[in-house]
């Protein structure tokens, strides 16, 4: 997927399963804790309100997880959300982080970039998940049953 961030556009990569279900689970967790510590309860849900689109939950999750992540978790998002992304430059799409991890110099300060670049991956990588239903949906299947 391409979108554009402060005048650039960027290619978005789908993370592998074993690191997507690792910041999914992390991302919910935060949140969670972050309402449990905070009292941020809110409402019930209204049955009749239409329901969101997958990519705008994970954009909520993503953006108040956030707020709740550990230093440790937000190291390692920024690293997998910069090592999935490239800038479209040429035709092609560019890495912006080097080999070891570190993000090109003149996207490195860029605190609004970043947080844009976190909030995109999350809503293209896990807008699935949540268009199934999320956590809810999953854990009430049975593993053992044909489609």
């Amino acid at each position: 997927k391409v979108v554009t961030i402060g005048g650039s556009e960027y290619e978005l990569r789908r993370f592998p399963a074993n690191i997507g279900s690792y910041i999914v689970m992390q991302l919910l967790s935060a949140g969670i804790r972050r309402e449990a510590d905070e009292g941020l309860a809110g409402p019930p849900p209204n049955p009749n309100a239409p329901r969101q689109k997958g990519e705008d939950i994970a954009r909520g999750v993503a953006t108040a997880a956030l707020m709740g992540a550990s230093e440790e978790f937000h190291s390692l998002l920024v690293s997998k959300c910069v090592q999935y992304c490239g800038r479209i430059e040429g035709g092609g799409a560019m890495p912006i982080c080097t080999a070891n991890g570190t993000m090109l110099a003149d996207l490195a300060d860029d605190l609004t970039f970043l947080l844009k670049l976190i909030v995109e991956m999350c809503a293209f990588n896990f807008a699935d998940f949540f268009d199934q239903g999320g956590m809810r949906t999953q854990a009430a299947q049975d593993p053992t049953s044909k489609p």
